[in-house]
């Protein structure tokens, strides 16, 4: 008797057990989501595409643990921010919430929304007063370095986009996913990589069709590291004046022709200081910017790429390379005139009938080889052949070249104080471009921007720019 009730006993301790480590692995976490649609004076084009993605977060399915409501002002009128104030003080009730809002429409890197600019957007949250877990810009350059540091205390977290973003935006239906994260960071991480693979023609992502020539780029960053690298950052308009006038001005040219955004005086701030360390000569120096480019985990980036260099040799001297993409659907003589992204890839004027009895671009070799970035985006396999320098005899078979990556994730392995680059991460562009981004921006110095630049806090810590 007293054996049957020890296994009672051990039976009730291992059912509690059961249940217990079961409720815990299921748990899901509240979460409350703001998302703002800016642009209500923006073209049909635009209200469409907003259109869309109401739609995308209505059909999300409703969950006690996920509160997503939608603000979106009257189309052609201008944005009332007291609206938008009172919007955002319903859309978070529960003070154990977790807390994400959404800022949709367009961005201008330092200055903010188009419709909200940094220093109002900034008073607008701290009126507020509501402590924000994450805070996710889906606009255009907004992962700046001036923005985040005056939007530092306005949220734990940002995630943002250091490029121009296309207009799908992000994927509002991985929204639905918030419940499994107790931990801003990987909820925030998570997003940020659904992101990146809905761009992603090789990982089949919904919204490839969005994607034209240039690069999808999304970073996470950890605000409350932020002042920690700008205090260190005041060195480095120091030492750049510290160079000769016209080592400046080479720096800054190149600089701006390689690394800069599709908004030029944009330029990738972890390119910028590793140019500027080339330049140094000076042991102490080198130090200090090596610090910098080691807490934006910069040097793991650079070893990193989209886009294959490939070394092709020709057969003989003068030999004809007739080539085309994606096992010969694209890139017939009609194609590569009409489409600028061909020619960007390999520049002729010489086409020959070839492959499924179409006229097909054709590349003299004058040298026996030469180095190409075959790939962009929606451009996945490369195929060639070469004909002799008068183009009648064939002299190899078809080569086909085929690649497997098209985004370059990157999340530091450890984390050290000042640190605040979480994740980041970019897709392919037309042939090695995407390789300009090591995960946010800056404003390129001796630039003149508007007058309201110069009230932002990074200006007032760091003297970047000068009147």
């Amino acid at each position: 008797m007293k054996h049957l009730k020890k296994l009672s006993k051990l039976f009730k301790y291992s059912l509690f057990l059961l249940i217990f480590v079961s409720a815990n692995l299921f748990a899901e976490t509240k979460w409350e989501v703001a998302t703002v649609f800016l642009g209500s004076r923006e073209n049909e084009d635009y209200q469409q595409d907003v259109d869309k993605n109401l739609k995308e977060l209505q059909s999300i399915k409703k969950s006690p643990y996920l509160s997503i409501s939608s603000f979106r002002p009257k189309l052609g009128t201008n944005l009332d921010r007291e609206k938008l104030k009172s919007y955002l003080k319903t859309a978070f009730k529960d003070p154990l919430s977790k807390k994400m809002l959404v800022m949709y429409g367009h961005g201008n890197g330092p200055m903010g929304l188009t419709d909200l600019p940094t220093k109002d957007f900034q008073k607008l949250l701290s009126e507020s007063k509501i402590k924000l877990d994450i805070i996710w810009l889906d606009a255009c350059f907004q992962a700046n370095l001036e923005f985040l540091t005056q939007l530092r205390a306005a949220s734990t977290l940002t995630i943002a986009s250091e490029e121009a973003e296309f207009s799908a935006g992000l994927p509002f239906s991985s929204l639905a996913e918030l419940p499994q994260f107790s931990k801003i960071d990987e909820a925030a991480i998570n997003l940020a990589n659904d992101f990146i693979g809905s761009y992603s023609y090789l990982n089949e992502g919904k919204q490839v069709e969005a994607v034209g020539r240039s690069s999808a780029t999304i970073s996470v960053f950890d605000n409350r590291e932020i002042s920690t690298f700008v205090n260190l950052f005041k060195k480095v308009p120091k030492i750049i004046n510290s160079l000769l006038p016209e080592e400046q001005k080479r720096l800054r040219l190149k600089v701006q022709k390689k690394f800069s955004m599709d908004k030029s005086e944009l330029v990738d701030l972890g390119h910028m200081l590793i140019e500027l360390r080339s330049m140094n000569k000076n042991t102490a120096t080198d130090k200090e910017l090596t610090e910098l480019i080691r807490l934006l985990n910069i040097e793991s980036v650079k070893k990193l790429k989209t886009n294959s260099r490939l070394k092709i040799s020709a057969p003989v001297p003068n030999a004809l390379m007739v080539f085309g993409f994606n096992d010969w659907q694209n890139g017939t003589k009609e194609e590569y005139l009409d489409n600028p992204l061909f020619s960007e890839i390999l520049k002729t004027k010489l086409f020959i009938l070839g492959p499924q009895k179409a006229q097909w671009p054709v590349k003299k070799f004058e040298n026996l080889s030469t180095y190409i970035s075959p790939f962009a985006p929606g451009i996945n396999s490369f195929q060639y052949y070469f004909l002799d320098s008068t183009g009648k005899n064939r002299l190899t078979e078809v080569v086909n070249l085929i690649r497997f990556q098209d985004v370059i994730e990157l999340r530091p392995s450890s984390r050290i104080k000042g640190q605040f680059l979480l994740y980041t991460a970019y897709t392919q562009r037309v042939g090695v471009k995407a390789e300009r981004y090591t995960g946010l921006n800056i404003t390129l110095y001796q630039t003149t921007p508007s007058i309201d630049y110069f009230e932002l806090d990074f200006n007032h810590t760091v003297n970047w720019l000068k009147l």
